[in-house]
């Protein structure tokens, strides 16, 4: 207020000062304007100093004024920043505790999961034990039956070998006794008068080299006819050769060719058994078998020679008796052969699908050094020959 009465008064001055010195202004004042001029620069120096202090009371009211409107920003600004802090926290333990929830959720997931894998380990387990034992009773139940089929199959196959055995060796003895026969028989037809010395001699001949040619013989013979069909035609043909020298002895193409057609018949009688010991007989027994089927030549000789040929070479028993005997003897060998003579065993009974599973697992994993005969013909379980011949 007071700041307020010196502007007035101040004014007041200066508005008296212009009155005067335009009440006359061709007489200017010097002394009235010199004082005026020093009361209006006194007073215009307050003025100043007054509006420099208004000035400065207004700055330091504006600075008051900023600096209360900057702590309010501040305080606005703190409380802004601690409302933030405290949601920030908030989310923070919330996602603390959603973490810890999830990682809980998960713990107990894994848990169940492998609670679960046990499970299903220990059902699995209980359900390969139980297939097991099945499997198990079941195989003992077929090995059982086909244990017995086997045992079965066995005694029949030991009488089959036995009588395929027998024909063989009779089959051998026959030729070595009607070779002998025909060969001792000789002088006797001489001394009948049924033919020459020496067409005897050259008949005797022409039968070594047709020995020969039945060697060569033998084998588009066998594969024409097979193994079977060929030893029963060879039984035939000296049959038939004993019957012609009994029928016409005195017909010199019977001589000949009768003679002719025996040794060629009896040159393939080696030949023609060996398919039938390879396929009813185990090789380790090959030996001893083939011993004594030879054994059977030997026998026929031996029997034609010490029991025939003397009686024949003194004339007590007549030529045609011997060949009677051989003829008969080749014809019940026929009859023989062709009812009970096969060429391989019968098959072994067959294992079902589970057992030949077993046994191609167990044959997996052992030595496969017996391997390699994989063919299409089944071999025979092996047999002693000891046995067979008891």
């Amino acid at each position: 207020s007071a700041m307020s009465a010196g502007r007035g008064c101040a004014y007041a001055v200066a508005l008296c000062c212009c009155a005067i010195a335009s009440a006359d202004p061709a007489r200017p004042r010097p002394l009235l304007l010199a004082s005026a001029r020093r009361r209006g620069s006194g007073r215009t120096a307050d003025g100043e100093s007054a509006r420099e202090a208004e000035r400065v009371a207004a700055a330091a009211s504006d600075k008051r004024a900023l600096q209360a409107r900057e702590r309010q920003r501040a305080l606005a600004a703190r409380a802004a920043e601690a409302a933030a802090l405290q949601k920030l926290r908030t989310a923070t333990r919330v996602v603390s505790e959603a973490a810890r929830s999830a990682a809980d959720a998960a713990a107990a997931a894994d848990s169940a999961r492998q609670q679960l894998r046990v499970a299903r380990r220990r059902v699995t387990d209980a359900r390969h034990e139980l297939e097991t034992q099945r499997e198990r009773a079941a195989s003992q139940q077929r090995s059982a039956k086909h244990g017995a089929r086997l045992a079965r199959y066995e005694r029949r196959l030991r009488r089959h070998r036995l009588r395929t055995l027998s024909l063989l060796l009779g089959f051998t003895f026959m030729n070595g006794l009607a070779r002998r026969s025909l060969s001792s028989a000789g002088p006797s037809l001489v001394a009948d008068g049924l033919l020459t010395e020496k067409r005897a001699d050259e008949i005797f001949m022409i039968g070594f080299e047709a020995f020969a040619a039945g060697k060569f013989l033998v084998v588009p013979l066998t594969l024409a006819l097979g193994h079977r069909r060929a030893l029963l035609l060879q039984v035939a043909v000296a049959a038939v050769s004993c019957a012609a020298y009994l029928v016409a002895p005195r017909f010199d193409a019977v001589q000949l060719y009768g003679w002719v057609v025996f040794r060629v018949a009896s040159a393939m009688a080696v030949s023609t058994m060996l398919p039938f010991v390879g396929g009813w007989f185990p090789r380790r027994v090959y030996g001893r078998v083939f011993a004594l089927l030879f054994s059977g030549f030997q026998l026929g000789y031996l029997f034609a020679s010490y029991y025939w040929q003397p009686l024949l070479s003194a004339g007590r028993l007549p030529w045609q008796l011997p060949m009677s005997q051989c003829a008969l003897g080749f014809a019940l060998l026929l009859v023989a052969c062709a009812a009970w003579l096969r060429e391989l065993p019968p098959p072994p009974p067959q294992e079902s699908k589970g057992r030949l599973a077993e046994r191609a697992a167990d044959a997996a994993g052992a030595n496969r050094g017996d391997s390699g005969g994989g063919g299409a013909r089944q071999r025979a379980p092996p047999v002693e020959l000891g046995r067979l011949l008891r």
